[in-house]
């Protein structure tokens, strides 16, 4: 049988901690892989209403990990 981790064949992973309830997490990235992307959940929060008042508005937190000899992580700030 192969016995390389599941993330060996990679380049970018995805973890979706929000199923779980967490609301924002910091990823990492596995060598070989190049990005991590962590998803928190779904979370209402007050934003600025149009009328000056506010709103209930849904935000979801997404971090992005890059490991900085693939890329450049100016584009990674960007994204």
């Amino acid at each position: 049988g192969d016995d390389a981790p599941p993330y060996a064949a990679g380049t970018f992973t995805v973890q979706n901690l929000g199923a779980f309830g967490v609301a924002s997490a910091a990823p990492i990235v596995h060598t070989p892989q190049a990005c991590a992307l962590a998803l928190g959940a779904v979370v209402e929060t007050l934003a600025p209403a149009p009328d000056g008042g506010f709103v209930a508005s849904p935000k979801l937190a997404a971090t992005l990990a890059a490991d900085h000899r693939v890329v450049d992580g100016a584009v990674g700030a960007q994204w």
